[in-house]
């Protein structure tokens, strides 16, 4: 399993784009703010479970919010019990095309199973 963690990568984020990652991530204003200036992720989703679809389509979203603000952020792909650490942090960093391609090639072996 891979856990994807993303960070915010500035100490400020417009109120908007805070309201739109309450509303997305589902945690208080309060919360993800000291999770932005403390360098902690404001989201980590765990791929290929039962709930895949539902974390995966998590995750888009709050990566289409940020994007839609302008705020930097940062993916990282950790092991499921994996905790992100800030100094360790660089061997696992991914952007947003290789996480597609994750999730990509699990949908596709999925299929391909099915059709068996």
């Amino acid at each position: 399993m891979s856990k994807i963690a993303i960070i915010i990568n500035s100490d400020t984020v417009s109120p908007k784009a805070l309201f739109e990652l309450k509303k997305t991530i589902g945690t208080g204003v309060d919360e993800i703010k000291e999770n932005i200036l403390d360098k902690r992720p404001v989201f980590e989703g765990v791929l290929f479970y039962n709930d895949h679809d539902e974390v995966s389509e998590k995750l888009f979203k709050v990566i289409d919010e940020l994007k839609k603000n302008d705020v930097p952020y940062s993916l990282f792909e950790l092991e499921d019990e994996e905790k992100y650490d800030v100094i360790d942090s660089k061997n696992q960093e991914i952007n947003d095309e290789v996480l597609r391609n994750i999730i990509e090639m699990h949908n596709r072996e999925i299929r391909r199973q099915e059709d068996l």
